[in-house]
């Protein structure tokens, strides 16, 4: 079972599971330092830890139809921010979004993982800016 799944007896367990997998997710250039994940997991704790709410809404995601099926009904301009070093969505996801859309523009943000740490906001900014 996926460690985000798991109710921890403690908080300080559940931080340091949440800190673990932020860290793992990071990418080559833009990454989360030791102390903003640590951040980042106790404010996702304190905000809202339901690790059956996430554990619910995965399997509800592998049992709903794939919304690629619909995606060329978007009729409106659609950028699509994908990070060139993302462990949990590989590369080729950002890309198949994006063909599958209609006219959609793809913007690979360069060294970014899964995460969004304090050094790829300036990017994700004018990624987002130059689009509208």
């Amino acid at each position: 079972m996926n460690s985000a799944c798991l109710q921890y007896p403690t908080v300080a367990e559940a931080v340091a599971a949440i800190k673990a997998v932020r860290l793992a997710c990071n990418g080559s250039v833009h990454a989360m330092s030791d102390d903003e994940a640590q951040r980042a997991a106790e404010r996702s704790v304190a905000r809202a830890y339901r690790p059956l709410g996430t554990a619910r809404m995965i399997e509800a995601r592998k049992r709903t139809a794939p919304f690629y099926e619909r995606s060329a009904a978007i009729r409106c301009p659609t950028l699509v921010l994908q990070g060139s070093d993302d462990p949990i969505f590989p590369r080729g996801h950002g890309e198949d979004i994006a063909r599958r859309i209609p006219d959609a523009r793809l913007v690979y943000l360069r060294g970014a993982g899964h995460n969004h740490p304090n050094s790829l906001i300036p990017q994700m900014l004018q990624s987002i800016l130059g689009f509208l």
